[in-house]
C-alpha cells in the first residue's frame, strides 16, 4: 500500500475527516477492493453529512468482506439515516448474523422497527462505529481467559491448542468477537480431548505394568 493511503487511512483513524478525504476518494478510485480504505471512506462521509455516499462505500466494504459485522452495521447506520428503515434493520440484523455479542446493532435494530414507515424526523438515529471504537465495547474478559488457556494448554502439554487459544485472544482483541470466542472454546475442547486422553494412556500403561508383575 502506498505510503499517501496509509497516511489517509491514520489521519481517519485520527477522526480528521475532511484532511483525510480527498486521499481517500482517490484511493477508492485506485484501490476500489481495499477493505480499509472503504471502510475509512464510508467513516469520513458520515461524519462529513454525506450520507448516500457514506452508503456506497460501506456497501463496498460489506461487498468486499461479506462476514465483517462493523461493515454492515456501519452500512445499516447509513439506510437508517436515510429513512431506508427496512434495509437498515436487514442490514443491523447481518451485523448482528456475524456477531451476536453486538449489542449496538441489536439495540438499532430494536429501536427503528416500531418506525418503519415514518420519518427520520425527531427519532434517535444509530451513528456509524470506527473499529477502533468497536474493539473497545468489550472481549476484555474473554481475551484474558484465552491467555489463562494458551498459558494452562502450552504448561499441559497441548501445545497446538495452547497457540490457539493466544491466537483467539488475539482476534478478540482486534475486534473479531464472536470468532475469537468460538475459537477459544473450540481449542478449550481439543485440550480437554487432549488431557483426557493423555491421562487415558497413562492409565493403560499403568494397568499394563500392573498385570506384568502379576505374571511375574
Amino acid at each position: 500500500m502506498e505510503s499517501w493511503v496509509r497516511r489517509a487511512i491514520d489521519l481517519a483513524r485520527n477522526r480528521q475527516y475532511a484532511e483525510a478525504l480527498p486521499y481517500l476518494e482517490t484511493a477508492f478510485q485506485r484501490h476500489p477492493y481495499d477493505f480499509q480504505v472503504a471502510m475509512h471512506l464510508g467513516l469520513a462521509l458520515a461524519a462529513l453529512g454525506e450520507t448516500v455516499r457514506a452508503e456506497q462505500a460501506f456497501r463496498q466494504a460489506a461487498h468486499i468482506h461479506p462476514t465483517d459485522s462493523l461493515a454492515h452495521y456501519n452500512l445499516g447506520c447509513a439506510l437508517h439515516q436515510q429513512s431506508k428503515y427496512l434495509e437498515a434493520i436487514a442490514a443491523y440484523e447481518t451485523a448482528l448474523k456475524y456477531d451476536p455479542s453486538l449489542v449496538v446493532a441489536q439495540t438499532a435494530a430494536a429501536n427503528l422497527r416500531p418506525h418503519v414507515g415514518q420519518p427520520a424526523q425527531g427519532q434517535s438515529v444509530a451513528s456509524v462505529i470506527p473499529a477502533t471504537s468497536l474493539r473497545q465495547q468489550g472481549g476484555c474478559v474473554e481475551a484474558a481467559f484465552a491467555m489463562l488457556l494458551g498459558s494452562i494448554g502450552c504448561c499441559a502439554g497441548a501445545t497446538p491448542a495452547g497457540i490457539g487459544a493466544l491466537l483467539a485472544m488475539y482476534a478478540i482483541l482486534k475486534g473479531a468477537r464472536f470468532w475469537g470466542v468460538v475459537a477459544l472454546l473450540s481449542c478449550l475442547f481439543a485440550i480437554g480431548i487432549q488431557l483426557f486422553a493423555r491421562n487415558a494412556i497413562d492409565e493403560a500403561i499403568r494397568q499394563a505394568e500392573i498385570e506384568a508383575i502379576r505374571r511375574r
